[in-house]
């Protein structure tokens, strides 16, 4: 509330000069007696005595001397009252600080005061850290889809959204009921397969990367120098386009065209903004996946990380370990202790895995290489010279000494 200078005595608040001539004495008495008997520094103790003096001062009326304003009860009204910008958090601070203080100069035994109201709830995280979660939640997501989620399900400014990706509302119904039909038995795998990959040609372009708050900008299919559609709408659009190109060899795309009678019944937003259209982070997004559903690169994906999935669940459910499918292994009622029991299974799941990789792997056999049986008793021969190696009658009771064996026979 003020500004320190080197000596925090002379501390300055930002209040009108008369009001801190008023209150001036006091917050300074009071921080003089309290300086090094306080865990509060004095700087800390001239802002809130400031505040507080002041509040006491010009809307409580009080007289200022401490036993007056330094009462707990007037300390108490003052938190709830008279610290309404201050969140629940920095009022439990300042009253924390008051209370030092009165103690300090109190004369009569204390009494307990009503708790302040819970802290106000802070936001684990930023909108741009939620944008980034998402995003990537969005790109690690393959998921198979129930038979009420196939097809078309959503469309927004004239785009429609078929089984997580967004396409050009011209598509074929053929390609957008594909899955449909091989579930139904219409069409076999390998037709399903194509229809897939021919979804490709329709699907709509990002144009950049999200923005900050995951905002995505998406072309139609049938404009810029990489156009996969040849639309009647846009072929003047694209002619202009392609004119701009100076390099020809850029120009090896072959737009699939798209027939009159596959066109929306209207020109939506889509088709007729000139460069894109933005697409927030929440449309849809029930169904969004990054990797088209079907594809190759789907299926292996989704393959692995179901397969992983499967594995995880044998590996909890064991009758001989943690049990989680046995609800006669965790009877209690309500969902809060089946969370708790589940929650401790799964723990020590993790640990009985993670034991299992450090400890329980098993060891290759020991190899032992093959060695001659010179080179095993070189280390024993007796070298005079060096004085090293063992002689033949070491150790041997009542046996020759080594030199006079080898002396002169080498």
């Amino acid at each position: 509330m003020g500004e320190r200078s080197r000596d925090p005595h002379q501390y300055q608040p930002k209040i009108e000069p008369a009001h801190w001539e008023a209150i001036r004495d006091f917050v300074r008495e009071v921080a003089t007696q309290t300086e090094g008997h306080i865990p509060y520094s004095v700087g800390t103790v001239y802002n809130t005595m400031t505040e507080f003096a002041l509040w006491g001062w010009q809307v409580a009326a009080l007289p200022l001397e401490t036993r007056a304003m330094l009462d707990r009860s007037v300390i108490a009204y003052y938190i709830q009252v008279g610290c309404g910008q201050l969140t629940a958090a920095a009022r439990g601070n300042r009253r924390s600080i008051l209370l030092r203080i009165a103690k300090f100069f109190a004369t009569i035994p204390a009494k307990r005061l009503p708790p302040l109201p819970a802290s106000n709830p802070s936001a684990p995280y930023t909108a741009r850290e939620q944008v980034s979660i998402l995003s990537w939640a969005r790109a690690q997501s393959t998921a198979d889809y129930k038979v009420d989620q196939l097809g078309e399900k959503g469309g927004y400014m004239g785009a429609i959204q078929v089984e997580g990706a967004w396409y050009c509302p011209a598509m074929p119904a053929d390609l957008i009921n594909a899955t449909k039909d091989v579930r139904a038995h219409r069409i076999d795998f390998e037709t399903w397969r194509t229809r897939i990959d021919s979804r490709e040609k329709y699907l709509l372009r990002r144009k950049q990367k999200p923005d900050a708050r995951g905002d995505v900008p998406m072309m139609c299919p049938a404009i810029g120098p990489n156009a996969t559609l040849d639309c009647p709408w846009r072929q003047g659009q694209r002619k202009a386009e392609w004119d701009l190109i100076k390099d020809k060899r850029r120009r090896t795309k072959t737009p699939f065209p798209v027939l009159e009678s596959q066109l929306p019944d209207r020109r939506l937003p889509i088709c007729t903004n000139k460069a894109s259209v933005t697409f927030p982070l929440a449309t849809d997004a029930k169904y969004i996946q990054a990797v088209r559903f079907g594809t190759k690169t789907w299926k292996k994906l989704y393959s692995h990380a179901r397969n992983m999935i499967e594995s995880a669940n044998r590996y909890v459910k064991d009758d001989a370990k943690e049990a989680l499918s046995s609800e006669g292994r965790r009877r209690a009622r309500g969902s809060s202790q089946q969370y708790v029991m589940v929650s401790m299974l799964i723990f020590a799941a993790n640990l009985r895995r993670i034991n299992t990789h450090k400890f329980g792997q098993p060891y290759a056999p020991r190899t032992i290489p093959d060695i001659r049986r010179r080179d095993i008793t070189n280390g024993y021969l007796y070298d005079p010279e060096t004085n090293t190696g063992i002689a033949p009658n070491a150790g041997i009771p009542g046996g020759f000494i080594a030199d006079d064996v080898f002396s002169g026979d080498i």
